[in-house]
C-alpha cells in the first residue's frame, strides 16, 4: 500500500505539496498537480482513514452496547 511519503518522492515534491493537493488547499501549480495526479494513480494511493481520524482526533464513528445479542434492536 503506497503512502503519501511514497507519491511525494515519484512525484519529486514534498509531502506538504502533496497533502495540499490531495485536500484542495491553494499553493499547488498546475505542472505540479500533474505531476502528483499521475503518481497517486501509478501507486495507486488511497488515503489512510485511520491515519487521518488520528491526526484529526475525530473518527466519526458511532459505538452501540446492548446487554443481549439476541436483540431485535
Amino acid at each position: 500500500m503506497a503512502t503519501i511519503k511514497d507519491v511525494a518522492a515519484r512525484a519529486g515534491v514534498s509531502q506538504t505539496l502533496v497533502s495540499r493537493y490531495i485536500n484542495g488547499l491553494v499553493g499547488v501549480g498546475p505542472e505540479t498537480s500533474v505531476r502528483i495526479a499521475e503518481a497517486i494513480k501509478e501507486l495507486n494511493y488511497r488515503p489512510n482513514i485511520l491515519a487521518r481520524s488520528l491526526v484529526q482526533r475525530h473518527t466519526y464513528c458511532i459505538g452501540v452496547t446492548v446487554d443481549d445479542l439476541s436483540s431485535t434492536f
